[in-house]
């Protein structure tokens, strides 16, 4: 039995491989030509992660409370924006700050608990509330609630609107399944009966009135945050973007123009790019004034810029592999559809947004899609499956030889002061 486990592992594992190291391997080979090394090596580095935290998370037998464990972190953020709100900023609006200390201080005008800012946070919490969700519509006891609460009361607190949207979109679709009998929660204290339907419908609509009711005085719409520089601050970044939403979404916020620079600095390296982690050296070549920003605010334009057309092809190698598997799995149902739901959701935010940039980000992305790659093998190993194991095994090895004699025969003899470290 021990021998028939390590071999599911191992095969489920190795399945994960096949698909994500070739946009790793595009990586390594970036070292040799990278505009910025300290940075790739740095984004290497998360790679590593990813592989060893999908390789754990692939072989546990207990993924629900590795799961549950994610959710006590995204609580502990939540306590850490409040924290920086009612704490943190109203006492460093009573020190004398001068320079780049002041300006850093206006800047921070939203928590970001320990996030670089609070739009890649709002994108964290996005990802994991349709998790607790399921934990909440599954226990149905106070701690799956609270954490649900909790965790979509820090997504509101970001003020992320394409957050904000998303989450709005998730629930209804979440609503409808229910709502329809569509949604097979796997669990024998759920029945679907009349009963249980209205409790989980109850269980949005009082989630949704608790972030109001909790929101509003948090945001200082009832006063006392006029009395309170930090809210008041807050207060008056909601009334604007609520004031200028349709503005800043005909633009997407101005995204438009700092995509523009990407694209110009894409087209200079278009099937390499410039390694990973060197974004902003590459913004820096094409901007010409206005708008800044060392940030994509895309994964699609920081993948072709950072290691262009071959890396984006592996990228898509990737989520194909990931589609292959969420289109078998999804006939289970259970977990598996909120699953779908996170790496859907986290996927468009990265598409808008900061996201990438963030390791945490970027690893929780990894495993919560991993698990399409990796559960197709789990529930049954087919002998039928084993051949497109090896064609990909194929395509993987071809894919890294081309890839290596490229960059040897195109850089290797070439020096290149724009490749060292800027």
């Amino acid at each position: 039995m021990e021998i028939d486990r390590y071999r599911v592992w191992k095969v489920c594992f190795m399945r994960f491989l096949m698909f994500f190291l070739p946009f790793a391997a595009v990586g390594v080979i970036s070292i040799f030509y990278t505009w910025n090394r300290f940075y790739t090596i740095n984004n290497l580095n998360v790679l590593s992660w990813v592989v060893g935290v999908v390789f754990l998370f692939s072989i546990s037998e207990k993924r629900e409370t590795l799961l549950k464990a994610l959710l006590a972190g995204a609580v502990l953020s939540v306590f850490c924006m409040i924290a920086q709100t009612y704490l943190l900023f109203p006492n460093l609006f009573k020190s004398s700050l001068t320079g780049s200390d002041a300006i850093a201080l206006s800047e921070r005008v939203v928590p970001f608990s320990s996030f670089i800012n609070e739009s890649p946070l709002g994108g964290f919490f996005v990802t994991l509330l349709p998790i607790a969700l399921y934990f909440a519509l599954l226990k149905k006891n106070i701690l799956s609630v609270m954490a649900s609460l909790l965790i979509f009361f820090g997504l509101l607190f970001s003020m992320s609107r394409i957050a904000i949207i998303i989450s709005f979109i998730y629930f209804v679709v979440l609503a409808f399944l229910i709502a329809k009998k569509k949604l097979n929660l796997s669990i024998k204290s759920v029945k679907s009966t009349g009963k249980n339907k209205r409790k989980i419908l109850t269980l949005f609509f009082v989630t949704i009135l608790t972030y109001v009711l909790l929101i509003l005085p948090l945001y200082g719409a009832w006063g006392e945050g006029k009395q309170n520089k930090s809210l008041q601050r807050i207060h008056e970044r909601m009334m604007h973007r609520i004031k200028y939403f349709p503005e800043h979404l005909s633009t997407l916020d101005s995204r438009t123009s700092l995509w523009g620079v990407g694209i110009d600095a894409f087209s200079l390296k278009p099937l390499v790019g410039y390694g990973p982690g060197a974004y902003d050296n590459a913004y820096r070549k094409f901007y010409s004034g206005g708008l800044y920003s060392q940030h994509a605010h895309s994964s699609i334009l920081k993948i072709i810029v950072e290691t262009g057309v071959i890396g984006l092809l592996s990228f898509l190698f990737y989520l194909y592999g990931v589609t292959l598997g969420l289109r078998k799995l999804l006939v289970n149902n259970g977990i598996y559809t909120f699953f779908a739901i996170s790496f859907v959701s986290s996927f468009i935010f990265s598409i808008l947004n900061i996201s990438f940039e963030v390791p945490s980000y970027l690893i929780i992305f990894f495993i919560f899609t991993s698990v399409f790659i990796t559960d197709v093998e789990k529930e049954k190993l087919k002998s039928a499956n084993k051949p497109v194991s090896y064609i990909v095994f194929c395509f993987n090895y071809t894919f890294g030889k081309f890839l290596f004699l490229y960059v040897k025969g195109r850089f290797g003899r070439q020096i290149n002061p724009e490749w060292h470290d800027c």
